[in-house]
């Protein structure tokens, strides 16, 4: 696998590529979701480069039971949101999906290892 074994050059392929992918995950009522769901990368506001899925899942807080995400158009803008915030200061990461796609195959997931995915922006917060 090239996600795991030149992950430099998996990142070049997934900016080529990984709109396709994301497509393909909410294409065809996600036939496909299963085989696709671990190849796809994600900006976060855990650091300034893309995250998978696992590695997520794998930095969560003990606290922590729920996939946060938020949608905008540009990273910034979504870093800036005050929901961003308090999710962030409570140590939990926060996707950041700017790809109009994203939030489409996002739901299609439904979930991932058991976690489920959250819209920091739409769903209710404790």
């Amino acid at each position: 696998k090239m996600l795991t074994n030149d992950r430099e050059k998996y990142e070049k392929f997934f900016d080529t590529f990984g709109l396709q992918l994301k497509y393909g995950v909410y294409a065809n009522y996600g036939i496909e979701k299963e085989g696709l769901k671990d190849l796809l990368l994600f900006k976060s506001s855990c650091e300034d480069k893309y995250t998978t899925l696992a590695e997520y899942v794998g930095r969560m807080a003990e606290s922590q039971n729920d996939i946060y995400y938020a949608s905008g158009d540009s990273i910034s803008k979504i870093s800036l949101l005050p929901q961003t915030e308090a999710v962030k200061e409570k140590g939990y990461e926060v996707l950041y999906l700017t790809d109009e796609v994203d939030e489409f195959a996002i739901q299609m997931l439904m979930h991932y290892d058991g976690k489920n995915f959250v819209n920091i922006l739409k769903d209710d917060l404790d």
